[in-house]
């Protein structure tokens, strides 16, 4: 019966390993952050918005059609250490980290200035506090993570 229980155990742990090491275009994904209702809404609003804006203000840029992958996560930790993690990734380097008592964010491209949001490339956001959709109706005061890729 020990065995049974140190084995089903050692299994959750494995389990643990694999969602923590979980990574999106080379990109691994904060230690801890979740996804849910909210950062789906998010992320579905997000990926729209970048659409729309390659489509019109980009169109004479942008010949090929790009296909846009958006995945978002939040977490209740502090601001400061989510863009520490996120300045170590090797994928991606700081173009923008403001930080102010009512409104921070982060900008992360790839390197070269390769961003999602101006053709293809990829980029992480990160704000806090944010809105899970367009409404402005519900405040979130954690951190949200944006992991985007535009590719043709």
């Amino acid at each position: 019966m020990a065995r049974k229980i140190f084995a089903g155990f050692m299994f959750v742990l494995f389990l643990a390993g694999i969602a923590s090491a979980q990574e999106h275009f080379g990109i691994k994904v904060y230690p801890g952050a979740k996804t849910d209702k909210s950062t789906e809404s998010l992320c579905k609003e997000f990926k729209r918005g970048t659409e729309q804006i390659m489509k019109t203000t980009l169109k004479n840029v942008i010949k090929t059609p790009l296909k846009t992958e958006a995945f978002c996560y939040r977490t209740g930790d502090d601001y400061k250490k989510v863009v520490e993690f996120f300045k170590t990734q090797k994928a991606v380097e700081a173009l923008q980290v403001d930080e102010n008592p009512k409104f921070s964010t982060a900008m992360f491209c790839a390197p070269g200035m390769k961003c999602a949001n101006v053709g293809e490339g990829l980029f992480v956001n990160i704000y806090t506090p944010w809105y899970p959709d367009n409404t402005g109706k519900a405040l979130m005061k954690d951190v949200v993570i944006i992991i985007m890729q535009t590719k043709g």
